[in-house]
């Protein structure tokens, strides 16, 4: 297993945290074959409100199981793969909000971390509403949607509240 931390860069404007809203369990990203960077799954839409059992595999056209996943010691997890060359891979989503409650415009934080086994994330595509953001005045906004690279928000007590250019990586 790999883990993969999936960080956030933007300029900022009165923003004292942004986390992923808990209510929110679906991720939408890329992954790839962790070989074959060619096989490639784009947008996939990964639901993390409860774990994934693993399933046995089964022989081509028959229905008796060629050996139990559980007995391979595989793990639950979000999201299963079958790439290409027939290998197996998962996504699972083992942390969600660390610790952001002093973030800075322009310098990437960490959002949550996910454990891939033979699966590579490599983009992170907001779908919208999946952030709570605090601006300096203690002000907070629920169902921020960043799925256009930005978001601004006006309050007569706060002022201007924006989170524009926004970049996302998974390291």
């Amino acid at each position: 297993m790999v883990l993969y931390t999936l960080s956030l860069q933007a300029t900022l404007e009165s923003v004292s945290s942004i986390k992923w809203d808990d209510a929110e369990k679906l991720l939408c990203c890329t992954i790839q074959h962790p070989t074959d960077p060619s096989d490639v799954k784009e947008k996939v839409v990964v639901d993390f409100s409860e774990l994934e059992e693993p399933t046995e595999e089964r022989v081509a056209n028959t229905s008796k199981p060629t050996h139990n996943a559980k007995k391979r010691g595989e793990k639950p997890c979000h999201f299963h793969v079958t790439w290409s060359d027939g290998t197996k891979g998962s996504v699972r989503v083992v942390q969600l909000n660390t610790p952001n409650d002093d973030v800075h415009s322009d310098e990437w934080f960490p959002v949550m971390s996910l454990e891939c086994e033979n699966a590579e994330p490599t983009a992170f595509y907001p779908l919208g509403k999946e952030f709570m953001v605090t601006n300096r005045s203690g002000t907070e906004y629920n169902n921020v949607d960043l799925s256009t690279g930005g978001w601004r928000e006006y309050d007569m007590s706060s002022g201007d509240t924006s989170i524009i250019k926004l970049a996302s990586k998974f390291s």
